[in-house]
């Protein structure tokens, strides 16, 4: 009898790994679960000797190491991250590179031992609840009102390390090149950088955090090219600020804008493409039925490990006239650099939303998810492609009438480069830009 208890703990860590190790290879729950007691029965017998030898300490302490030890390495392995990312490959072992296979080992077994994501969702939700910290304080700061703002020193750097004076004077001779070389082909061009939300936040963020941010390159470039003419650069931080005091433009668990921030981007942005384009319509916030709910969810709370430890608030915009834009198949498009999307306005739209019969072409990335549901219902026919610079191939192939070059501040540094196709057209640039050759790019 005294020796009960030990029998009853070992025969249930046994009876867990056992399901753990099975339920990997059999689907039937009822046929993995009499294995696994059959195999803890017999573990039982054969190791009798050594659990009645032994203190009841010794016996807990072994059984619960070589559980915690074994679970990871036998359980069903991840697919999936909650950090959204690709997880690392089985390495291909090369016998003049084994350090290499190593490594890459050590990566593999780290991304995909069993119960990663639930041992590190549960870690992070017992390190807020205890410590009211953030569980990975160096890739997400949780802020006041448990506002969400990335904190790494890569993002830190990527907008608030200052350009050179070289590097302005890249930056707005390649702008004002891309945008002339545009108007030589009969389009329109505009640039709009969507700010990070510690831009329009930055109250809720820790001292710290808005220390290290406190220098921003957005503001930087804009102060540099605002009075050039030539370069149509569309900024709506003030709107995102001064709309705030309404209700919230960025949501809470996510580093993107919520739809009523998105609004007035693209509210902007339409506003200054109508002084070329008189036809365009700019649709009011009246002209939509709005829908607020609270949920959980955003990419930066999954970066801490956990879905669903803090809400944020959701907006859906409806057109009041129901204007409901055709997706057209975009399959020819399909290739590993872009993601297009493509849609068609029906004629019946009418009001402020309605459909201009201009033809827009959009290089996005995931900012534009939000807003791209207004562009849309605003022009006759809508081309959107993931790039981070101009895709001229596929522009050049659809001859719209008007570019949104739309880049996330992080990535202003992209435009230090022009496409090639621009680059190339030697004979535009020596007759438009006769210096650009000869000048030696400080980037």
């Amino acid at each position: 009898m005294r020796h009960f208890i030990k029998y009853i703990i070992v025969g249930i860590l046994a009876s867990l790994l056992g399901y753990v190790a099975f339920s990997v290879f059999l689907q039937n729950i009822i046929l993995v679960c009499c294995i696994s007691l059959t195999m803890s029965i017999v573990l039982l017998f054969v190791l009798r000797k050594i659990i009645q030898t032994h203190n009841f300490s010794f016996v807990l302490m072994v059984s619960v190491f070589l559980f915690v030890l074994l679970v990871p390495l036998l359980g069903k392995k991840e697919t999936t991250s909650l950090e959204k990312r690709t997880l690392s490959e089985f390495p291909k072992f090369d016998i003049n590179y084994v350090w290499g296979f190593t490594y890459g080992l050590a990566d593999y077994i780290n991304d995909r031992f069993a119960y990663r994501n639930t041992s590190i969702s549960f870690l992070g939700k017992l390190k807020y609840e205890v410590f009211h910290e953030s569980p990975m304080p160096n890739l997400v700061e949780i802020g006041k009102g448990n506002m969400l703002f990335y904190s790494t020193i890569e993002y830190v750097n990527e907008i608030s390390e200052p350009f050179t004076s070289a590097q302005l004077d890249t930056l707005k001779t390649n702008m004002e090149i891309m945008t002339k070389w545009f108007d030589s082909k009969g389009i329109k061009y505009y640039i709009t950088v969507p700010p990070g939300k510690d831009r329009i936040y930055p109250e809720l963020m820790s001292i710290g955090l808005q220390y290290r941010t406190q220098f921003s390159k957005l503001d930087q470039l804009y102060n540099y090219i605002k009075n050039d003419t030539l370069i149509r650069f569309i900024d709506y931080r003030k709107e995102l600020i001064d709309n705030k005091k309404t209700r919230l433009t960025y949501q809470e668990t996510d580093s993107h804008w919520n739809m009523f921030g998105a609004y007035f981007a693209y509210q902007k942005i339409t506003q200054r493409m109508k002084k070329d384009f008189p036809q365009i319509n700019v649709a009011e916030l009246s002209d939509y039925k709005m829908d607020s709910t609270i949920s959980v969810g955003g990419d930066l709370q999954r970066h801490l490990g956990f879905d669903d430890l803090f809400t944020s608030h959701f907006y859906q915009f409806t057109p009041k006239n129901n204007a409901q834009p055709i997706t057209l198949d975009s399959s020819k498009y399909d290739r590993p650099d872009a993601h297009v999307e493509i849609f068609e306005n029906p004629k019946t739209s009418t009001g402020n939303i309605s459909a201009c019969p201009l033809k827009l072409f959009v290089d996005r990335d995931s900012y534009m998810g939000a807003p791209k549901m207004f562009f849309i219902t605003q022009f006759r026919h809508s081309f959107f492609v993931w790039a981070k610079s101009p895709r001229i191939d596929l522009i050049m192939q659809e001859h719209p009438d008007v570019v949104l070059d739309e880049v996330l501040e992080r990535y202003v540094n992209h435009f230090l480069y022009l496409p090639d196709e621009i680059r190339k057209d030697s004979v535009f640039i020596k007759q438009n830009f006769p210096n650009y050759y000869k000048i030696k790019k400080g980037i």
